[in-house]
């Protein structure tokens, strides 16, 4: 079986792995799915980047911060051949650029450089540091939109 195998969803079962395989489309009701892992230590961070929203299972098991385990967005066809290509040239893609966003975000190093190589003409001097740095992150800070 190649490693870009499609399964159908009727045949994943309960205890399958096909599921955990981030490279297989899901076929959902006739139509299929891109799906791409996220790793633990950007969960939080990809559910803040995608609006993510805790559900209400979520509050009754006590949770207060919401986390993502997979992106996954659909292709709109049933066509396979028509899936794969929307797969490779649209849709993974972003899916990286989210992930590659929560790494960036993750990683303080990464944004304090960021923040210290800017030019000077660049930096604002009525906002703070941390606003900055949120704005170079791309999130909220503050109450204002950064970007």
């Amino acid at each position: 079986m190649s490693p870009l195998a499609v399964v159908p969803a009727s045949r994943v079962t309960k205890h399958s792995r096909i599921r955990k395989m981030p490279h297989h489309l899901r076929e959902i009701r006739g139509i299929y799915q891109v799906q791409v892992y996220v790793p633990p230590p950007l969960r939080e961070i990809v559910a803040q980047i995608t609006g993510h929203k805790l559900t209400p299972k979520d509050i009754k098991a006590g949770r207060t911060i919401p986390s993502q385990d997979w992106l996954i967005k659909s292709t709109g066809t049933g066509n396979l051949p028509e899936a794969e290509r929307i797969r490779d040239n649209t849709i993974k893609p972003k899916l990286l650029e989210i992930l590659e966003t929560a790494k960036a975000w993750a990683d303080p190093g990464r944004l304090a450089d960021r923040l210290i190589r800017r030019e000077p003409h660049t930096l604002n001097p009525s906002q703070s540091t941390v606003a900055q740095a949120s704005a170079l992150g791309g999130m909220k800070y503050g109450g204002t939109e950064a970007g």
